[in-house]
């Protein structure tokens, strides 16, 4: 990309330069764009997610058949984020009554699913739970993880790689934005999306070392249900 449209000097180190139609898009679409300024024909570019048989195997034990079958809500929930990006994670208390909610109100089961360095997130979560009805998925790879989503009726977390693989797989999606730029990081897939987020006087920023978290903050527990009723009900 041309400078405008790159960062850390990308733009020093080739020779053809490609500029957006507009400052900002989402990250996808952009790279689409450069793929199609090489003349290159890009006539589907749904994402295929390699789900092997071991997977799927290893799905059963979280999300065997019936459960899949049945008429209850499967829900998956990542509450967390990288290690170098806890601005981007809505508070665990509120995490911790959604589930509850979801579970007493809809009956719906709770799927949790954490990077290696995130089930302590979890833990505070499921300790602070009044209901039961929850699983605790511990994947070790990407497909594992895909094959979980996928089974699930409703993926919920914030801006992180799971939800864009989430709406990648069709998943309906509810995404928790705070202080990321939404016309870049929205979630880009063929299922339904909503992406909540309000206004605040800071963001979207990308102050890494924010201790306020006013844009998270103003996310209440009863602004994620209302979606869930939109999508599932």
């Amino acid at each position: 990309f041309s400078r405008k449209f790159c960062k850390e000097g990308n733009f020093l180190f080739t020779n053809n330069h490609v500029s957006l139609p507009v400052k900002k898009m989402n990250r996808v679409e952009k790279n689409l764009f450069l793929i199609k300024s090489l003349e290159l024909e890009v006539a589907n570019h749904d994402p295929i997610i390699p789900i092997s048989d071991k997977d799927r195997e290893f799905a059963d034990t979280f999300i065997p058949a019936q459960e899949t079958s049945s008429l209850r809500r499967l829900i998956i929930m990542h509450p967390g984020s990288s290690l170098s990006t806890p601005y981007k994670r809505w508070n665990h208390h509120r995490f911790s009554q959604l589930a509850d909610t979801l579970i007493q109100k809809y009956q719906a089961k709770i799927f949790f699913t954490a990077g290696k360095d995130e089930w302590p997130l979890i833990k505070s979560i499921t300790d602070q739970m009044t209901e039961s009805d929850y699983v605790l998925c511990r994947t070790e790879t990407l497909t594992q993880l895909a094959e979980i989503i996928r089974r699930c009726d409703l993926y919920i977390g914030n801006d992180t790689a799971p939800m864009h693989l989430a709406a990648f797989l069709g998943t309906p999606v509810i995404a928790i934005f705070g202080p990321t730029d939404p016309v870049e990081n929205a979630p880009y897939g063929k299922g339904e999306v909503i992406m909540i987020r309000k206004d605040v006087s800071c963001n979207p920023c990308r102050k890494r070392e924010c201790q306020k978290g006013l844009c998270m903050d103003a996310i209440e527990v009863k602004d994620v249900v209302e979606s869930v009723e939109r999508i599932l009900f």
